[in-house]
């Protein structure tokens, strides 16, 4: 059974007093709902829900696999009566553990009263809002430059999807590149029932918002457990939808879905949803990196994962950054080039956590294990953290920022986040940016290059400035 993603409650180390915000996070948990570590999500109470016509799409016969024990859901809260009011407060990071002179951050609060919020979205469209996705099926929309405006519903599909389990929910969203013109977004959930599901929205001009009675399916994947169910989505800078999938669930991937090439679980996929192949709701890119190998799914753009939870593209390299959400414990961060002649990569789950053999030394120290490529960065479960949240290269319109470039990512439990970036030979190292008492869940990225932080436990959305 995975790990809880709650706070590690164990003796403190002798030099250090009582953890404060690993208590104050414990009693959180208890009176409510955090998360699970094996996965970001929620504890929303249970709806009956009719299940949608599904359109013709692709069922991935091969994660069909045994169902592990995922243990018992955590408590349901009661449904929430509405958004409170929007909070304007200001977030200041503790004390500085960063280099002396180096630039940090502030988080100033750009609105609230969100029910777990799980995603930031900008959807390029040139407008001056931002989209919150919330675990139980909604979408809100908001604008950053206005205060105290209440965030608007624009989507809401709780009707279709499955909150039964901490780790369940709407997990994932991507606006088309072409969105302003076509009105396209894709949605990640787990569906009524369990399955991974990935569908197709249509914005409605009239009504400014999306219609969900006009969902088109494209792909499902069944679940072998009810955590894992991670179904990240992004757009590439080559047009490309990334999709984001965990192995399936259950402690050192009991199913071997990182290790089976054929499943999609445990991977990062690749689909062009401009066109269509026969027999698909998609299209597979003739360039994806397995197309023609016996034995892979042609889909299959990354595999060997345990739990994306979190991706983006640097908008200045076009390099795709995973973080990966780990076992028991390390949390790792991947660097991807992709680009013509990219041949594709194994990140080693589960013979490898992070860099760390989790197999026997036999298994680590075999030829197909030599080749899994490494992550650039990974840090332990010591000190209250305990699951990465996957961020941005921070690129401001401000070429001058002394954060411009870095890489910012964050913990879920320890609520840190940090910077990372290449020294001249290559080698990334990390330095702490802020020291909260959030419970971030993700970030988001602006068309400007601002970026921002949701607190899934106070349902309020930051925005990150850099200081000089």
């Amino acid at each position: 059974m995975a790990t809880p993603l709650v706070p590690r409650l164990g003796t403190p180390e002798p030099s250090r007093g009582p953890d404060r915000r690993v208590a104050e996070r414990w009693r959180a948990c208890l009176a409510g709902c955090l998360l699970l570590l094996s996965g970001i999500g929620g504890c929303g109470g249970p709806v009956a829900k009719p299940r949608s016509d599904p359109a013709p799409s692709r069922v991935d016969s091969a994660s069909l696999s045994p169902t592990p024990s995922p243990g018992a859901p955590s408590p349901a809260p009661a449904e929430p009566a509405g958004l409170a009011s929007p909070t304007v407060d200001r977030l200041e990071p503790r004390p500085s553990r960063a280099p002396a002179g180096a630039a940090r951050i502030r988080l100033e609060s750009v609105a609230g009263g969100f029910e777990q919020p799980l995603l930031i979205l900008d959807a390029g469209d040139g407008r001056s809002r931002l989209y919150v996705a919330e675990r139980a099926g909604t979408l809100r929309a908001f604008d950053p430059t206005e205060a105290f405006e209440a965030p608007r519903l624009v989507l809401d599909l709780r009707a279709s999807v499955e909150t039964d389990h901490p780790e369940q929910g709407l997990l994932g969203l991507a606006f088309h590149p072409d969105f302003e013109s076509n009105g396209r977004l894709f949605a990640s959930y787990t569906a009524v029932g369990g399955d991974a599901r990935v569908t197709e929205l249509a914005y409605d001009r009239a009504a400014d918002a999306f219609d969900p009675t006009r969902e088109r399916e494209l792909l499902r994947i069944p679940q072998p457990a009810k955590n894992h169910n991670t179904s990240h989505l992004a757009f590439g800078p080559d047009g490309m939808l990334y999709l984001g999938v965990g192995d399936g669930g259950g402690a050192n991937d009991p199913s071997g879905n990182g290790q089976n090439p054929a499943s999609l679980l445990g991977k990062i996929l690749r689909i062009d949803v401009d066109r269509m192949d026969h027999g698909l709701a998609y299209a597979i890119p003739p360039d994806n990196p397995y197309v023609g190998e016996p034995g892979h799914a042609a889909e299959t753009w990354v595999w060997g994962l345990r739990h994306p939870w979190r991706f983006s593209f640097d908008r200045g390299s076009g390099a795709l950054f995973v973080g990966e959400v780990g076992q028991a414990d390390w949390e790792e961060v991947d660097r991807l080039e992709g680009g013509p002649g990219f041949t594709g990569a194994n990140l080693g789950w589960p013979v490898f956590e992070a860099e760390h053999c989790l197999a026997s030394p036999d298994a680590c120290s075999t030829p197909d294990a030599r080749s899994m490529r490494p992550p650039i960065l990974s840090y332990a479960h010591s000190d209250g953290n305990c699951s990465i949240i996957g961020g941005f290269v921070y690129r401001p319109l401000d070429a001058g920022d002394r954060l411009a470039g870095t890489y910012l990512f964050a913990d879920f439990c320890s609520g840190r986040i940090w910077g990372a970036s290449p020294s001249a030979s290559g080698i990334w190292t990390q330095r702490e940016l802020a020291d909260t008492d959030l419970s971030i869940s993700s970030f988001g990225e602006d068309a400007a290059g601002r970026l921002y932080v949701s607190d899934l436990a106070g349902g309020a959305i930051y925005r990150i400035d850099s200081e000089r």
